[in-house]
């Protein structure tokens, strides 16, 4: 009896040895998650602190620079303003030859022969249809006056559309038209203005086209090549006039 009681309490004492030794092997384990837990958290906090201490040394260079960006912001804004009338006055002057001596001519309107009306109803009939002038892109800036990316207190004005596409990327007709105008600029740079009734559609910022005015062009029709800039940036600037005022191509483009 008693031989059965020291083996009962000795198998006690080995099920409690090896309990605490499963403890404490459970506790390093717990230890040694803990540190790993705790490393990673140095690292991402060493992590996060750089890129908080490259931001603001990029903010301070921004800052420190900032009015020089303003400026050259505001100096490419009054280049853009006079693009943007040099097209309105070119359109207005389209506007006035078509209405030459035309009875029932509005002024600031098109006037439109029949097959003209035709033209025009089908375009606008089509408003939200229309397909991109690029077939890849990203549209890298919209219609209208928008806040600067970077700068605070700095609006941007925009006539048009601009996407941004790959490299060598063709600029394609919306829609069905005759080119009235192609348009050199002193810098060798194209732009290309087709005719859809009394709306026109100008492809700006190509470096070649396969057109000449007077072309009768179908939807999809290549119009030219887009210019790619010392940056790498290849760019089509698009704009959509209705007569003599500016439209947001936006509306009448095919909706994803």
């Amino acid at each position: 009896m008693q031989e059965f009681t020291v083996k009962k309490q000795a198998d006690e004492i080995t099920a409690k040895s090896m309990r605490l030794e499963q403890i404490n092997r459970d506790l390093e384990e717990e230890k040694k998650q803990k540190q790993e837990i705790l490393k990673v958290n140095k690292q991402q906090r060493i992590a996060l602190q750089k890129d908080k201490q490259e931001q603001e040394n990029l903010l301070a260079v921004v800052k420190q620079d900032e009015k020089k960006y303003s400026k050259e912001i505001r100096e490419a804004s009054k280049e853009r303003a006079i693009i943007d009338r040099q097209i309105q006055k070119l359109i207005e002057a389209d506007i006035a030859a078509s209405n030459k001596g035309k009875t029932g001519a509005v002024k600031g309107k098109f006037y439109l022969s029949p097959e003209a009306k035709v033209l025009a109803n089908n375009f606008k009939s089509n408003k939200g249809k229309l397909p991109y002038p690029v077939d890849e892109f990203i549209i890298s800036r919209k219609y209208g006056d928008q806040p600067h990316p970077v700068l605070a207190g700095i609006k941007i004005a925009s006539n048009g559309l601009r996407f941004q596409a790959p490299s060598n990327s063709p600029a394609k007709a919306i829609f069905t038209g005759e080119v009235v105008r192609v348009q050199k600029a002193a810098n060798g740079i194209l732009s290309v203005y087709v005719r859809h009734g009394n709306y026109t559609s100008v492809y700006g910022n190509l470096k070649s086209v396969v057109v000449q005015k007077g072309d009768q062009i179908k939807t999809q029709d290549i119009i030219g090549t887009v210019f790619t800039d010392n940056s790498g940036v290849t760019e089509l600037r698009f704009v959509l006039m209705e007569d003599s005022h500016t439209v947001d191509p936006a509306g009448w483009l095919l909706r994803f």
